[in-house]
This record gives C-alpha cells, sequence and structure tokens, in this order.
C-alpha cells in the first residue's frame, strides 16, 4: 500500500489503473491510449501484488485472511 499511496495518484487514477487490469481488452476496443503516467506506475504495482497473491495460495481456513 504504501508503494501506491507514493505514486501521489488521485482516486481517479487509481480507478482507472483498476479498470485497466480488469478490462483491458474492452478499453483497447474502445480507442482508449494505452495507460501512462501514473496510471501505468499503478498498473504495474497492482499487478505485482496480485502475482504475490496467487504466489500464496489459499489461506489457512483458521487464518484472519480467510475469514475477511
Amino acid at each position: 500500500m504504501p508503494r501506491i499511496i507514493g505514486t501521489g495518484a488521485t482516486v481517479e487514477e487509481l480507478a482507472e489503473a483498476r479498470a485497466w487490469l480488469a478490462n483491458d481488452e474492452p478499453m483497447i476496443n474502445d480507442l482508449r491510449p494505452l495507460a501512462q503516467g501514473r496510471v501505468r506506475e499503478l498498473v504495474d504495482i497492482l499487478s505485482e501484488l496480485e502475482e504475490d497473491g496467487d504466489e500464496e495460495g489459499p489461506a489457512d481456513p483458521g487464518s484472519a485472511s480467510a475469514i475477511s
């Protein structure tokens, strides 16, 4: 989270980055330019965090992260 805050990005930029991660093909089909600047930086950070989360595997059923 500190890396995201450190970018100085706005809520709108974060929302756009999340949209790129979730729906890159429809956004390209709408002829939107590829993410640049802070949005691109956020896309990179969020995708790294997503990859790290995938590598951890399923949470232990008794852990706090499995409950939330």
